[in-house]
This record gives C-alpha cells, structure tokens and sequence, in this order.
C-alpha cells in the first residue's frame, strides 16, 4: 500500500476544503453576520491550510494508486472533510 500517496492526496484534498470554505465565509462577511462565525470559519480554514500543507510537503517518489487504495482515500476524504467541514459549528458555539 502506497501510504505516502495517500497521504499526499488527502493533504491536497483538504487544501481544496480549505478554499472551498472561502464561500460561507465572504458570505457570512456579505451578510454581516456576527465575528465569531467569521473567526469559526477562518479558523477551521487555517487549521486546513496548515494540515494540507503540511501533509503535501513531502512528495511521494511512488505515484501509482491501486483500487485499495483509492478505496481508501475515498473514505478518509468522506470522514476528514465531514470532521473539518463541522468545526466551524463546533468553534461558534
């Protein structure tokens, strides 16, 4: 199992997150909503960018992926983006 290649394109995955929750956050800024949901966002966004970058800085040498293991970054791409997409409701309380 290519474990670096994996981890390599769910780093990528969640850097896509992270610009994805550029949206809700210039429209809660559109529609002034209160600064701790415009400070959840941004948050939730730098936490992304941080664990995206970190996680992509180390290219894999090996860039062949297998069933298995687009199965299983499928998955983690499933449970990483729903665990990060909820914590700006968590961090606004």
């Amino acid at each position: 199992m290519n474990r670096n290649m994996i981890r390599f394109l769910i780093s990528k995955l969640l850097i896509i997150e992270a610009g994805l929750l550029l949206v809700p956050l210039i429209v809660a800024f559109i529609y002034r909503e209160p600064h701790q949901n415009l400070l959840s966002i941004s948050i939730t966004i730098g936490i992304l960018l941080v664990v995206g970058l970190l996680g992509s800085s180390f290219k894999p040498k090996n860039h062949h992926i297998y069933a298995k293991e687009g199965v299983l970054i499928v998955a983690l791409c499933w449970i990483l983006w729903s665990f990060f997409g909820a914590l700006p409701f968590v961090f606004s309380g």
